[in-house]
């Protein structure tokens, strides 16, 4: 019973890994264009 249930949550975080790691890189990606781009957008129209 302890060798399923210690499985099933291995095969629970071994399935969030991914989706975790992709929202983690969208996010990395969007912040590091918003830095390199506000530079260039006049401050009238940038929003944060």
């Amino acid at each position: 019973m302890l060798k399923k249930l210690s499985l099933l949550i291995a095969q629970g975080f071994l399935a969030l890994l991914p989706i975790s790691l992709t929202l983690y890189f969208v996010v990395w990606l969007i912040s590091t264009i918003e830095s390199s781009l506000t530079p260039l957008i006049p401050e009238q129209f940038y929003f944060p």
